[in-house]
Parts: structure tokens; C-alpha cells; sequence
């Protein structure tokens, strides 16, 4: 640019109200502007969107107790226990009993009998867990004494079989009691067949319910 065209640019801006001066000073301007756009769509990117939601979790499902017994099923050694019937701690029957039935002056058990005792193992969780009374008796044919001997051979025939499959000697009580305690009338076939039998009950069962 020569003089001459130098004075005339300079003439324009004087007329126009601009000076060098002004000219850098809206020159730096327009930099800061495009510098600050620049870092914005640097930083936050021209779509910035916020961070999605994830749901929670769900709550774990509460402990089942399926058979109502207060013991949970994790626990519970005897599962699907009648409703109400007492426990012990590992939800097993502490109402657990067994009634046997003897042909006329014999011990021997019957096979009715045998599956008896296997129900009633089952239902205390075991024979390890067996305990309680395990008490003979007799109808009221013979004497009193050769009655006594009889109902105690038919409570050790009993006991026998339950200590054979597992259960502890010790943890049973055996008695014969003879003809002193009939549940049905001597005087008739089928109620001495009611009164030849041993009684098994539970003993020593820490309650639950």
C-alpha cells in the first residue's frame, strides 16, 4: 500500500469512527469468543446428555418356613411337619409315637410293626434322635407275673430293632406293665387284641412352638 492509499484507509476509519486502536481491541475480542466456543464443545461436547439412572436391586425373598413349623426350611430336618404340631430346634415332631400289636402270647414284631418304627425314626429326623418310653403290655389272659415277663420281652423286642438301626440304648426307657393297663375290653377277641401292644412316646424334645 502506498501513501496515498494509506492516508485514504486512514480518512475512511476516521469517518466511519474507528481507529487503529479500536480495530485490536474488537480484533482480541472476537479471538477470546472463538477460544471459549472452542472449549466448550472441547469439554462438554455439543450433545451432552446425563448420566443414565440405574435401577436397584431388588430385596432378597424372606426365608421360607414352608410347613409353618417356626423352623426355617434351610433348618428344617423334618419339612412338611402337620400344622401345630410342637418341634424340636430342628423341626421335628416332639409329638412323635408309635402303637405295636402282638399276636396272642408272642414278642415277635410283625411287619405292620417294623414299618411302624421305620415311621417313627423318620419322624424324629433319625435314630440317632430316638428317645423316650418304650412300654409293653399284655390282655388279661395268664397270670399276672408270667403277663409282666411278657410285656417287658415284647417293650425289648422293640427296642431292639430301634437300637439295631441306629438308635442309642441308653436314650430308651423299657417297661412292661402286663395286664394292668388295658385301652379296651378284655372280655372280647378284639379288645385283647388291642391290649397285646407296646407303646413308644417321645421324651427330652426341646420345643419349639
Amino acid at each position: 500500500m502506498n501513501l496515498s492509499h494509506g492516508m485514504k484507509a486512514t480518512r475512511a476509519m476516521a469517518r466511519c469512527g474507528l481507529t487503529l486502536a479500536a480495530l485490536s481491541a474488537l480484533s482480541l475480542a472476537l479471538a477470546a469468543c472463538v477460544t471459549t466456543k472452542y472449549d466448550w464443545a472441547r469439554v462438554d461436547g455439543p450433545l451432552s446428555r446425563p448420566a443414565p439412572v440405574v435401577a436397584a436391586a431388588p430385596p432378597p425373598p424372606p426365608p421360607l418356613d414352608s410347613d409353618g413349623d417356626g423352623v426355617l426350611d434351610v433348618a428344617d430336618q423334618c419339612p412338611n411337619t402337620p400344622r401345630g404340631t410342637p418341634v424340636d430346634a430342628r423341626g421335628c415332631s416332639c409329638e412323635a409315637s408309635a402303637q405295636l400289636q402282638f399276636a396272642f402270647d408272642k414278642a415277635e414284631l410283625s411287619p405292620g410293626d417294623i414299618g411302624k418304627l421305620d415311621a417313627l425314626i423318620a419322624q424324629v429326623g433319625g435314630s440317632q434322635f430316638v428317645n423316650g418310653n418304650v412300654v409293653g403290655h399284655t390282655d388279661s389272659i395268664g397270670s399276672q407275673e408270667y403277663n409282666l415277663r411278657l410285656s417287658l420281652r415284647r417293650a425289648q423286642t422293640a427296642t431292639d430293632y430301634l437300637v439295631a438301626r441306629g438308635a442309642a440304648r441308653s436314650s430308651l426307657i423299657v417297661s412292661g406293665r402286663g395286664l394292668a393297663e388295658p385301652i379296651a375290653d378284655n372280655a372280647t377277641e378284639e379288645g385283647r387284641a388291642l391290649n397285646r401292644r407296646v407303646t413308644l412316646t417321645r421324651l427330652n424334645c426341646a420345643r419349639t412352638g
